[in-house]
């Protein structure tokens, strides 16, 4: 058993390997992969200048008593951007904290969790990229219908 865990810890690809090794085993693992790392740091910054660019935006808006549609626009950006970050965190924490078990590999409990929560995890990222889409979308839609009545004036 101790040989399989040192040939799964060798190999290099993370998609294929087998994380039904201890905590510790798989944190060392999935931590020390440098695209998991870029992740992380990245996904707490985005988070970090997201909290700020929302508070920055409240505190103009508190001072200039009127909300503009850009304060809006940003402020919607901000927190599906926020959205995401987080999903993107919880999802590798979640790849350290429940080992991945493939079909008809491991017990049915542990798969019943390790399934459940890539699924939450996965409509909760698919929720904040829509949520993005969607700000996108009704901030181009607002800029069409700005430059349509200003061409009419």
């Amino acid at each position: 058993m101790e040989g399989n865990k040192t040939q799964t810890m060798n190999n290099t690809s993370t998609e294929s390997k087998d994380y039904s090794f201890g905590i510790s085993e798989r944190a060392k693992l999935i931590l020390t992969n440098p695209a998991y790392i870029i992740a992380l740091i990245i996904g707490m910054l985005a988070l970090v200048t997201n909290i700020l660019a929302l508070l920055v935006v409240t505190k103009s808006v508190r001072k200039t008593r009127r909300q503009a549609a850009h304060y809006a626009f940003i402020m919607s950006l901000a927190s599906s951007d926020m959205l995401f970050s987080f999903s993107l965190m919880l999802f590798i924490i979640n790849r350290v904290l429940n080992p991945i078990y493939y079909p008809g590999q491991g017990p049915w409990s542990s798969r019943i969790l390790s399934r459940c929560s890539w699924v939450m995890l996965k409509s909760l990222n698919t929720t904040a990229l829509n949520a993005e889409l969607l700000s996108l979308i009704g901030k181009s839609t607002v800029l069409a219908h700005i430059k349509v009545i200003g061409s009419h004036l």
